[in-house]
């Protein structure tokens, strides 16, 4: 493997972990305004605009191969993990 893939790679990983942190931090504003009792509309444009642009970042990269959509689904988990353990501090 070049240094050249190795990179790329590792700003497809970084592309997926910022599409997570964006999507998991949307994700727990859109809890918050369940919970307590916000507008639904506000809810359901946040999902939807959450929704539309993880299919829209993942088929981009989709279309550079495997190799690179496992980088970012890495980065994705890597940051769902990040983000559900800053959430949960005090």
């Amino acid at each position: 493997m070049t240094v050249t893939a190795i990179l790329s790679l590792t700003a497809y990983g970084a592309a997926g972990a910022t599409l997570g942190v964006f999507y998991f931090l949307l994700l727990h504003r859109t809890v918050r305004i369940f919970t307590e009792g916000g507008a639904v509309l506000g809810a359901v444009s946040l999902t939807a605009a959450r929704l539309t642009l993880a299919v829209l970042v993942f088929w981009w990269i989709v279309q550079a191969g495997a190799a690179p959509l496992i980088a970012a689904l890495a980065g994705f988990v890597a940051a769902r993990i990040a983000t559900g353990r800053m959430v949960r501090a005090p």
